[in-house]
């Protein structure tokens, strides 16, 4: 799956791979550790938003720009 919304890949992943400006760059790989029968709930539980914030932290970096 490829998605550029943040929320959406971490509800549906396993992991996100982050990919530099230049296409087909992998630069960063990150581990989904959330449970598979998640519901929409799973949005506001800290472990969701510890990834939401590492995914955010990860896009402003310049290697990745």
């Amino acid at each position: 799956m490829s998605s550029n919304f943040i929320e959406e890949a971490i509800f549906l992943s396993e992991r996100i791979y982050m990919s530099s400006s230049h296409p087909g760059t992998v630069k960063q790989e990150l581990q989904i550790d959330l449970p598979k029968d998640s519901t929409e709930q799973i949005r506001l539980h800290p472990t969701f938003l510890k990834y939401k914030n590492e995914v955010m932290r990860l896009l402003r970096t310049p290697e990745l720009v």
